[in-house]
């Protein structure tokens, strides 16, 4: 850490006895006559190297450290400033005669600045030192304050306490104007009187406490705060703990000062003040203010500086909304927060830290999350209001977000906003674990506790070649979500009542500090240990870090010996793509009477060995196992964890004889998807599995997230060449009977990719045969009941029909109509017909069944919405919504091709990011790549010369139109196309060649795999 005096270079100056005030503006720093700009140091345009370190560079020195601030705020509602007065208390580590803050965009009047020693408990002070020098580093956004000898010294000497005083003024930021940083004004239009109204609030969140007054802005950096706020005697006040006294303001008639208690020690950038007309709301179950209260949480450390709750159930929690706001649109907030509130509680056996919770649903606030300030949080209006069940789900939710964040985040703190990441990982399971308990069951499919929208998304992407957590501006979102789905592992591995406790002693120990993601780790390992349920050679910071620090996962495979009773155990990374053979004895092989694989060729032996090379990473993954003859789903202790200095591990012996089951059963490794990784098998257990899941007890017997891991794990790992298809499909048969949101999930997507990826092929057409067979049950029946409640119109039923089955039946209804299901196609050309004839608005889902599998007429309808479409009366989102659905779903060969000669010969129909929008949605079908594909070979020579200069756009066609093909024949074709026109292809010559390339990969995949897929799919046909 460099030292401000002397390693940023000549800082601009003012002697203290010149009346002046400065500037301080991230964009621009003014400076006195004589002051010289810092010297700007030479960087390249992206430098993370750089950037880390500047992270340490930006640190305060930590020579002066707070304990009190007294802040004052006047805001104004009728120009643009705010004025304020701050006393900060602190003392110094070492003799030091240099204070250095944090300051941005304030004007501090400088004769204001003055440096006093506290003397005695009684808050005596006397004026020992003056301001030499005030400097602003403006890199860093520092206020240096050096002093002039004082009468007790020349320096600030350690155990002492001192304060600094500081007058400034700063511009309120507005919507539309800038950021809504700092100490914001902002108006709304009252819904009953249609007046305009003002108010004013704060957003000192990640760092802008800065912005607001003279501070020390780091998270780590916690002290109290007795803050006063002036406000109008129409408005209120409102701020982080309750109001303390009121008095007139006798220097400006019709205001007031509102003080408030003194906060527990908290960081400056959860520091809230908010000024307005808004009013408060209650539960009417609570009308005394008071949430329900859960017993059996103990109180924490009491602190006598400051008043706090010293028993659960004790803190007022208040929503407070606009005047003309309706009391029942609030009234779910007004419920749930007081109940989510105790749960922290007794989940956390720990009260709510402040003596009172304030949730404000603030008018025309437009941050796309809430402001989780400690004890006063900010929402958008539509996040805390609820008129209908939808939205009372999503107003637990939210509440239930930024209720963690009062203990994760306020009560301890990041150190660091590189800790930001393990604050919201932490704060986000808590959330999904409040709203699992707090939600009726009755809406639940899955359980909340069930990752799978989460994991998805992760298994996606970290099966990639690159990885979106390369990406160095989103690495902290990934890490999160990550140390999310470890802390859910932890959750479960060590046992919930372990981790429970060690939840408790972190926040204990760490009650108004901060934390760093090892003091979380380590605390957790200290009671794990104490407990006995995590091997004493394991650390939880060992286990967190072999999954945070990859940017993959693994692949766990088991392979049975069911004459021996043995399992070999291997875990290797994963990685789909459709050139990569089997590197095991998992992926359908012939097996023998023992159990072991046959038929290996010498290419598979060297990608086994590839695949077992030292440099390939390993983690800590734990080994939990349930049976067809336990039915244990519910048992998550691991019986064994493999370490990342194992590749493979042997079941066997009196272990094994514990732990498997007859040859006769399955077992699941992994179930209830308790780690993030994908688990194999062999032939014989994928079959045993199948058929029980297909059996009359399989959907009773196995947890539908464990049904839906099945069907995940199975269909993922036949995309990716590590098991046949014909065991992956065969697995998805009791689909047919499932009713439940969670094994349709996985199966629903996958069955989109296939049908894409096998149309134009015979398997294509069986496939979508197949996938009609399998959900018309589920859709029929989903139909029959909402029939029964009145309603006789599938797109209409969200008032008939709870959330998940609503999202379950438009899944449904749009895999059937991708089939071409007839009488998807019927309903939605109903629609459409209406549309045309009448003007009611269509259903956006039903748009791509008319497109796809409609008449001309209706074609020509969307195309001239399209050409017609007036961007001053619509969204321009609706056009490029109808311009993308002609384009993805037209299968008609000829209404394509008049697209691309609309846009690519009438030059003044489409924009150039439309055309890229057309041919890119194009490659989606096999009749849209191929006719695009035919049209740039047959019109070589004037697309050539209209879109040649024009790289960007020549590159996309070239692209688009060669890289869609996936069988060998295709292959051909544009290898015939490249040899003729070699040579011609200018800034796409490469793009052309890689074309060629994933042809051929993707030709291999077709060629290994269509056979099995049309085989397996014939046999289904047959016998459904």
């Amino acid at each position: 850490m460099k030292n401000p005096r002397g390693g940023y270079g000549r800082l601009c100056t003012a002697l203290l006895v010149i009346t002046l005030a400065l500037t301080f503006d991230g964009a621009e720093s003014r400076c006195t006559s004589g002051c010289k700009q810092l010297p700007k140091k030479e960087k390249r345009s992206v430098d993370f190297r750089a950037s880390n370190q500047r992270l340490e560079d930006s640190r305060l020195p930590k020579t002066v450290v707070p304990y009190s601030y007294r802040l004052h705020l006047r805001p104004s509602l009728e120009d643009t400033n705010f004025h304020g007065r701050v006393w900060i208390g602190f003392t110094v580590t070492e003799p030091t005669d240099t204070i250095t803050l944090h300051a941005r965009k304030l004007q501090i009047e400088t004769t204001s600045v003055s440096v006093t020693k506290v003397v005695g408990s009684s808050n005596n002070i006397t004026s020992d030192f003056q301001a030499r020098l005030l400097e602003y580093e403006k890199e860093h956004e520092f206020y240096i304050i050096r002093l002039k000898p004082g009468a007790r010294g020349k320096y600030l000497e350690p155990g002492n306490k001192y304060e600094v005083h500081l007058s400034f003024y700063g511009a309120h930021t507005r919507t539309g104007v800038s950021r809504l940083d700092g100490f914001f004004r902002e108006t709304y239009v009252d819904q009953k009187t249609k007046e305009k109204r003002w108010y004013a609030a704060t957003q000192m969140s990640p760092a802008n406490a800065r912005q607001v007054f003279p501070c020390f802005d780091e998270p780590s950096l916690k002290a109290t705060f007795e803050v006063s706020v002036a406000r109008p005697s129409h408005l209120s006040a409102l701020s982080n703990m309750p109001i303390k006294t009121t008095e007139v303001m006798v220097e400006r008639p019709g205001w007031y000062w509102d003080h408030f208690e003194k906060t527990p020690p908290m960081s400056p950038c959860s520091v809230a003040v908010l000024v307005s007309d808004l009013t408060p709301r209650h539960d009417e179950q609570a009308l005394s203010g008071q949430h329900r209260r859960r017993n059996g949480a103990s109180p924490a450390h009491s602190t006598p500086d400051y008043p706090r709750p010293q028993q659960p159930g004790s803190a007022t929690v208040t929503v407070w909304a606009s005047q003309g706001v309706g009391q029942a649109e609030t009234a779910t907030a007004a419920a749930v927060a007081p109940r989510v509130l105790s749960f922290f509680e007794a989940y956390l056996d720990t009260p709510f830290p402040l003596p009172k919770l304030d949730l404000i649903a603030l008018p025309a606030y437009t941050a796309s999350v809430p402001a989780h300030n400690w004890g006063l949080v900010f929402f958008r209006e539509s996040d805390l209001l609820a008129d209908n069940a939808g939205s009372e789900k999503w107003v637990t939710s939210r509440v239930a977000g930024e209720l963690a964040y009062q203990w994760v985040g306020g009560f301890v703190t990041p150190a660091w906003w590189t800790d930001a990441w393990i604050n919201k990982a932490l704060a986000n399971y808590m959330t999904s674990v409040a709203v699992d308990e707090l939600q009726s069951r009755q809406d639940q499919a899955p359980s909340q506790r069930s990752p799978s929208s989460l994991i998805y998304s992760l298994y996606y992407e970290y099966s990639k070649h690159s990885p979106y957590s390369r990406i160095m501006p989103i690495k902290d979102l990934v890490s999160a979500e990550k140390g999310e789905m470890v802390i859910r592992m932890l959750n479960n591995t060590l046992s919930e009542d372990t981790f429970r406790a060690a939840l408790k002693d972190f926040f204990t120990e760490r009650q108004f500090s901060t934390f760093v993601q090892d003091d979380l780790w380590d605390t957790i390992t200290r009671r794990a240990h104490i407990d006995g349920t995590l091997p004493e050679d394991a650390t939880v910071k060992d286990i967190a870090d072999s999954w945070i620090d990859k940017d993959r996962f693994p692949v766990v495979t088991i392979t049975r010996n069911y004459k021996a009773g043995t399992a070999d155990i291997e875990q290797r990374m994963f990685i789909r793509t459709k050139t990569i053979q089997p590197g095991g004895g998992a992926r359908g092989e012939s097996f023998d009477s023992d159990g072991g694989a046959a038929g290996d060729d010498h290419h598979q032996q060297q990608l086994m060995q590839q695949q077992n090379s030292q440099q390939r990473p390993l983690w800590w993954v734990p080994i939990v196992m349930a049976t067809q003859e336990k039915m244990n789903f519910g048992e998550t202790t691991p019986i064994t964890w493999m370490k990342p200095t194992e590749r493979r591990i042997a079941l066997e012996g009196e272990d094994a004889r514990e732990a498997l089951p007859g040859p006769e059963s399955f077992l699941v490794v992994n179930p209830e998807e308790i780690g993030f990784f994908f688990v194999n098998y062999d032939r014989r257990n994928w079959r045993l599995l199948a058929d029980f899941l297909q059996g009359p007890r399989g959907l009773d017997s196995v947890p539908e997230v464990t049904r839906a891991k099945l069907v995940h794990d199975a269909l993922n790992l036949a995309l990716g060449d590590e098991l046949a298809f014909d065991v992956a499909l065969n697995v998805t048969r009791f689909l047919r009977r499932e009713r439940s949101m969670a094994p349709w999930k996985p199966a629903f997507y996958i069955m989109d990719f296939l049908s894409r990826q096998l149309d134009g092929t015979m398997a294509g057409k069986k496939f979508a045969d197949y996938v009609v067979r399998l959900v018309s049950p589920l859709y029929e029946e989903l139909m029959s009941a909402d029939r029964r409640q009145g309603s006789e119109d599938d797109l209409n039923m969200a008032d008939f029909t709870p959330g998940w089955k609503a999202r379950l039946r438009a899944s449904a209804r749009n895999a059937l109509c991708l089939a071409g299901h007839p009488p998807c196609i019927a309903a939605s050309k109903a629609q459409f017909d209406t549309w045309m004839e009448q003007g009611v608005p269509i259903p956006v889902q039903s748009l791509c069944p008319v497109f796809g599998w409609g008449t001309r007429k209706e074609w020509e309808y969307g195309l001239d919405r399209v050409l017609k479409f007036n961007d001053a009366q619509q969204p321009r989102y609706g056009r490029v919504y109808l311009l993308k659905t002609l384009a993805s779903c037209t299968r008609d060969p000829e209404l394509i091709e008049r697209l691309l000669k609309a846009g690519l010969h009438d030059r003044n129909v489409f924009t150039d990011e439309e055309l890229r929008l057309i041919l890119s949605m194009m490659t989606s079908t096999y009749n849209g790549h191929h006719t695009l594909f035919k049209y740039l070979r047959d019109n070589w020579d004037s697309l050539k010369s209209s879109f040649e200069r024009k790289t960007q756009m020549w590159n996309s066609l070239i692209s688009f139109a060669t890289g869609a093909f996936k069988t060998q024949h295709g292959h051909d074709m544009v290898h015939d196309f490249y040899k003729k026109h070699k040579g011609e292809f200018g800034s796409a010559e490469v793009i052309i060649i890689q074309s060629l390339k994933k042809i051929k990969s993707e030709a291999k995949w077709s060629e290994r795999n269509l056979p099995i897929i049309e085989s397996w799919l014939d046999s289904y046909l047959k016998t459904n």
